[in-house]
C-alpha cells in the first residue's frame, strides 16, 4: 500500500462519523417540521378549533328536538362505545331536558363506527328504526345503550338477537 493512501485511511473512518453525526444533528434542528406552540394563556392546551354546523351534512340523520331549533348538536357515536354508553346515559339526558325539551337545541345523530363488524351492524338497525320509526329512534337508542354488551364480543348472529331483544321492549 502507498504510504499516501494510509494517512487518508487513517482519517477516513474518524471523518466519516464526524460528518454523519453533523448531518443527522442538523435534519434533526432544521428538519422536525414542528413549529414551536403557541400560547395558550398557561392551561396545556390549543384553542378549539371554530366548527361551523352548516359545514356538517346532517341530511337525513336521526335527530330529537324541533327541526328549526335555534342551535343544531351534531352528535357522532358509536353503539359498541363503552364512552358513548356513559355519555347516552348522562350528558345526553341533561341536553335533552335542558336544551331539547325546551327548544333551544335539536340533537343530530351521527353514525361514527370505529370499534368494527358489530358497530356496522347496530348502525344499520339503527338507520332502519329511525326510517321505520323516527318517533321511536330516541326510546330505541337509550334502550340499546342500557342493555349494551361487551364491545364486539358477539357473533353477528348473537348481535343480530341482541338487536331484535332491545327492539322488542
Amino acid at each position: 500500500m502507498d504510504t499516501n493512501d494510509m494517512g487518508i485511511n487513517k482519517y477516513l473512518i474518524p471523518i466519516s462519523i464526524l460528518l454523519g453525526a453533523v448531518i443527522i444533528g442538523g435534519a434533526l434542528y432544521f428538519g422536525s417540521g414542528k413549529a414551536p406552540a403557541a400560547p395558550t394563556g398557561g392551561t396545556g392546551t390549543q384553542p378549539a378549533a371554530a366548527v361551523d354546523i352548516k359545514n356538517v351534512d346532517t341530511s337525513g340523520s336521526p335527530f330529537i328536538g324541533n327541526a328549526n331549533a335555534p342551535v343544531t348538536i351534531a352528535y357522532w357515536s358509536d353503539y359498541q362505545c363503552p364512552f358513548c354508553k356513559q355519555f347516552d346515559e348522562t350528558t345526553m339526558q341533561q341536553l335533552v331536558t335542558d336544551y331539547v325539551n325546551t327548544g333551544k337545541a335539536k340533537i343530530v345523530f351521527m353514525d361514527f363506527q370505529f370499534l368494527g363488524p358489530d358497530s356496522d351492524q347496530d348502525a344499520v338497525f339503527a338507520r332502519a328504526i329511525w326510517n321505520l320509526y323516527p318517533d321511536k329512534y330516541q326510546a330505541w337508542r337509550t334502550a340499546w345503550y342500557a342493555d349494551q354488551q361487551q364491545e364486539n364480543t358477539l357473533s353477528a348472529s348473537a348481535n343480530e338477537k341482541q338487536l331484535e331483544k332491545v327492539t322488542a321492549t
